[in-house]
């Protein structure tokens, strides 16, 4: 039999560790797992037209947003901020949209209305934008510009990176790294 501290001392390792674990899981729940933010009323509720779309992306989840048209051919793809939907942008477009431009506001995977129980946090959301990228260019062939905010912004960069149809790129409060950003929400 072990000496009464020892046991003391193994039960005192058993609940950090047992500690540690449900914090953990916490952590990732509260990370990972965003809640889902209504999208907020259709842009017809602003006297607005527009259209349902849906679309897929390259993992075979559905993203669902709003395609707003303007009187130009020239195409604004928004792409909003980790634990929130289509609503952020949406909110912020009437500028453009009154100076003209298309307007592609969507939600990013487990996010608002769109497929998917969780987010990759930067990691697979550009496939996200890069399928909304196609959407648009479907629906109307003239130049795409990304905006986006927040892990929005980053995930935009990124894309834009890569896709010759993005002619431009506005970032608002992107961040450099994941760990800028999580070091940032949890200090």
């Amino acid at each position: 039999m072990l000496p009464r501290w020892l046991r003391r001392a193994g039960l005192g390792v058993l609940s950090v560790i047992g500690l540690w674990v449900a914090v953990s899981g916490v952590f990732e729940v509260m990370t990972l797992h965003p809640h889902r933010w209504d999208i907020g009323p259709p842009p017809s509720a602003r006297g607005g037209a527009y259209t349902d779309v849906a679309f897929k992306d390259p993992a075979g989840l559905t993203l669902r947003g709003w395609w707003i048209p303007g009187t130009r051919h020239q195409t604004i793809v928004m792409v909003h901020g980790w634990t929130s939907s289509r609503r952020e942008p949406y909110d912020k477009s009437q500028y453009l949209h009154a100076a003209g431009y298309n307007i592609l506001v969507f939600d990013l995977r487990g996010h608002g209305r769109s497929d998917g129980s969780h987010t990759t946090m930067g990691w697979k959301e550009p496939d996200d934008v890069r399928a909304a990228v196609g959407k648009a260019a479907s629906l109307d062939p003239g130049p795409i510009a990304l905006l986006g905010y927040s892990i929005g912004a980053a995930t935009a960069i990124e894309e834009a990176a890569t896709d010759p149809r993005v002619a431009a790129v506005i970032e608002d409060s992107g961040c450099s790294s994941l760990s800028t950003v999580i070091e940032a929400d949890f200090q």
